[in-house]
């Protein structure tokens, strides 16, 4: 039934045929094949579609939710990051859905035209939750935003990953709040591809940014590695009769404990770690913004500063060295 000349820059209503979209989207897995079991964009699209139903849409919004993903049957698909940097390949993308919905005679109203795409983003949430309890976590998915800090927190979970495109509140303003009652491992995950976006996360306090569509057995070394430096966290860490605990954020001597903030901490967990030796600016700056290009040195010496205040008024005086010109030592 496939014709091999068909040309998705010229393509026409007669050129298009279910068996070819079912074929070939059978045939192609999501998360580019980065997932434990098989998963067919063809099941996703059903998916899709079903949700569409229970939800009671019209006809052709189902229709929509069924074949909005088979223009990768005539063309190869793409990352969002990279489409967003080759609008004809959008435009081409486009033209060629919009084809295809007129060869199926599915026709939206202005106000159901954007339907399909919450539908799949419902979907990329579902299938995000299966990814993450196929490889062995617990996962809970937050729907109310009315007080989303409050649910989150509630939840008392171990990682959160946090989306910037969120119903009612900007997911870096949450990211912020939750970020001043607790530090708890955040992880952006978002489509937004703004440079501005990453450095607003990172300088929040996110531990890592993740662009969707992701690679999904990147989000999961990612997810990893934070609970390894976790695990790390959790071995009784002692200094000078002090009990570190970085997961808290918290140094406890007796009955008195000391609250850091997630910077402080890992200020502080960097130099222990290296306890005896001189650590650069540079490697601090490094290990506390992950990432040389959004450091600021001025944050750096603030940090410092406070940092030292905290322990003096704990007790530990004078435990943090400045080598000029060199950096900083625990002793």
């Amino acid at each position: 039934m496939y014709i091999d000349k068909v040309d998705p820059l010229h393509i026409k209503e007669e050129d298009i045929y279910l068996e070819d979209i079912a074929h070939a989207l059978s045939l192609l897995c999501r998360g580019n094949g980065h997932i434990k079991y098989f998963y067919s964009v063809a099941q996703h699209s059903l998916n899709c579609a079903k949700e569409a139903q229970n939800r009671g849409y019209s006809k052709d919004v189902v229709l929509s939710c069924l074949f909005h993903d088979a223009s990768e049957t005539y063309m190869s698909d793409l990352i969002t990051p990279i489409k967003k940097q080759m609008k004809e390949y959008q435009v081409i993308e486009d033209k060629l859905l919009e084809t295809i919905f007129q060869a199926f005679h599915i026709q939206l109203k202005n106000e159901e035209k954007n339907i399909w795409k919450e539908m799949d983003h419902l979907l990329l949430e579902a299938e995000l939750k299966e990814l993450l309890e196929n490889s062995g976590y617990e996962a809970v998915i937050i729907k109310d935003f009315n007080n989303a800090e409050e649910n989150i927190l509630n939840e008392d979970a171990d990682l959160i990953l946090l989306d910037i495109n969120l119903p009612q509140i900007n997911g870096t303003m949450l990211l912020n709040s939750i970020r001043k009652k607790s530090n708890i491992p955040i992880i952006m995950v978002t489509s937004k591809t703004s440079e501005v976006d990453e450095v607003l996360s990172i300088s929040y306090g996110a531990d890592d940014y993740i662009t969707k569509p992701y690679n999904p057995t990147i989000l999961l070394l990612r997810i990893q590695n934070i609970f390894k430096r976790m695990d790390i966290s959790k071995d009784d860490m002692k200094y000078n009769g002090v009990t570190i605990n970085s997961g808290k954020g918290t140094l406890t001597k007796g009955e008195k404990v000391l609250e850091l903030t997630k910077n402080e901490m890992i200020i502080f967990t960097y130099l222990f770690s290296k306890k005896g030796t001189i650590v650069s600016r540079n490697d601090l700056m490094t290990d506390l913004w992950n990432n040389n290009e959004y450091i600021n040195d001025n944050a750096l010496t603030v940090n410092i500063s406070r940092l030292r205040a905290k322990l003096e008024e704990f007790g530990l005086n004078n435990v943090i060295e400045t080598r000029k010109g060199q950096g900083y030592k625990l002793i």
